[in-house]
């Protein structure tokens, strides 16, 4: 990647693989130095998204169980089997993993 500037913008030039793929206008850098963070930064996502480094937010079990199987009160007849099953399911996750 190499960082330019034509006329008042920044561009930089992103090639993959020796080939020519994107040019990507800087919006909002003004400086050189502006311009080179966001190349950086834009480096750095092009990197995580190829190795698939990209951090996933934390999926708690409690949480999982209380907005995908417990809202189902109003949808199903089960819903007495599928409280008993969550419940204690919850109960162990929250002592092996002191939540």
């Amino acid at each position: 990647m190499s960082v330019r500037k034509r006329g008042e913008h920044w561009v930089v030039d992103i090639s993959e693989r020796g080939r020519h793929r994107v040019q990507r206008v800087l919006k909002g850098a003004r400086t050189k130095a502006q311009a080179l963070k966001a190349e950086a930064k834009l480096r750095t996502q092009i990197f995580e998204k190829k190795f698939g480094l990209v951090e996933r937010p934390e999926c708690r079990f409690d949480k999982l169980v209380d907005n995908s199987f417990l809202p189902t009160k109003k949808l199903k007849k089960s819903y007495a089997s599928i409280d008993s099953i969550c419940k204690p399911s919850q109960e162990f996750f929250r002592q092996a993993f002191h939540f």
